[in-house]
């Protein structure tokens, strides 16, 4: 059996360009933990968490208005 034939769903995806506020909405409206984050063409760029959005931006006191995914 191959990858593919296993996949139950689509991945949920983010642009690189929508703000981390944009994307947390995401995580918080389908109540998941990580994103996928894709090019113009949804070609993965990588991945971004909500752990990755406490510690990276929240925790540093940054302000997430201005952060893109």
């Amino acid at each position: 059996m191959k990858v593919k034939e296993c996949v139950l769903i689509e991945p949920f995806t983010c642009k690189e360009n929508e703000s981390i506020i944009e994307v947390a909405k995401k995580l918080r409206e389908i109540n998941i933990r990580h994103i996928f984050v894709v090019d113009d063409n949804f070609q993965p760029l990588g991945i971004i968490s909500m752990t990755d959005m406490n510690n990276r931006i929240v925790a540093k006191g940054l302000d997430p208005n201005t952060m893109k995914a």
